[in-house]
C-alpha cells in the first residue's frame, strides 16, 4: 500500500481492525503481464509493487482500479494458469511461479474482500 493513504471512507473502513504492521501489505495473484502506465486524470495510486508503479488506484470514492482479480479463489486461480500455459499465452516459468506463489500464500481474500464490499457500500442517510 501507498506510504500514505487519501483521506476515503472506504480505506478507512476496509484497514479497520488489522495489525499496523499488515496494514501496508495485501497479497493479490496476477496471472497476466498487464500494466497500468497512465492513471486516469485525478486519479492517485492506492499500491505499488515491485512488478509495477500501480496494483491499486482510485480516483475520488467512485472509481477504483484494481491490477488483479480478488474475486478470485485458489482453484479459479490454478485453472486459469493451466488454460493460459496450455494456450501459450503465458510462459511455463510464469505459469509455475503463480503456482507456486498460490499454493504457498495464495491472496489476502478477506482483505479484498473488505476492501470491495467497503468501496460498494453507499453512505447511509
Amino acid at each position: 500500500m501507498a506510504e500514505s493513504l487519501p483521506p476515503y471512507r472506504f480505506l478507512d473502513d476496509a484497514l479497520q481492525g488489522l495489525p499496523a504492521a499488515a496494514a501496508p501489505y495485501a497479497k493479490i495473484t496476477e496471472v497476466h503481464q498487464d500494466e497500468v502506465w497512465e492513471l486516469p486524470a485525478g486519479a492517485e495510486v492506492l499500491a505499488s509493487s515491485s512488478k509495477t508503479g500501480v496494483e491499486m488506484f482510485c480516483a475520488g470514492d467512485r472509481v477504483l482500479g484494481i491490477q488483479g482479480h480478488p474475486e478470485y479463489t485458489i482453484d479459479i486461480l490454478l485453472n486459469l494458469v493451466d488454460r493460459l500455459s496450455s494456450a501459450g499465452s503465458i510462459t511455463m516459468a510464469m505459469a509455475e511461479a503463480v503456482r507456486r506463489q498460490v499454493e504457498d500464500t495464495g491472496p489476502d481474500r478477506e482483505f479484498w474482500l473488505k476492501l470491495c464490499k467497503s468501496f460498494l457500500k453507499t453512505e447511509e442517510e
